[in-house]
């Protein structure tokens, strides 16, 4: 369970995950769902994470509507 921190930090920890288990599986709870494409930062974190090998599960449990519109 990751709390806090920034989306760079949960790459970087699925990154870790993905090079010790076989199978990786992740829950984002976030207020954007952020897919854009592009380097490394916030708003496209989940593009690259959504690319692993080893990506099992990937649940989004919320967001806030006005900021996706």
């Amino acid at each position: 369970l990751v709390l806090g921190g920034t989306q760079d930090l949960s790459q970087g920890v699925l990154m870790a995950l993905e090079a010790v288990r076989d199978s990786v599986s992740f829950v984002s709870v976030d207020a954007r769902i952020d897919l854009e494409n592009g380097p490394l930062h916030a708003a496209t974190w989940l593009t690259g994470a959504l690319k692993m090998k080893k990506l099992h599960l990937c649940a989004v449990m919320g967001h806030q509507q006005y900021l996706t519109d």
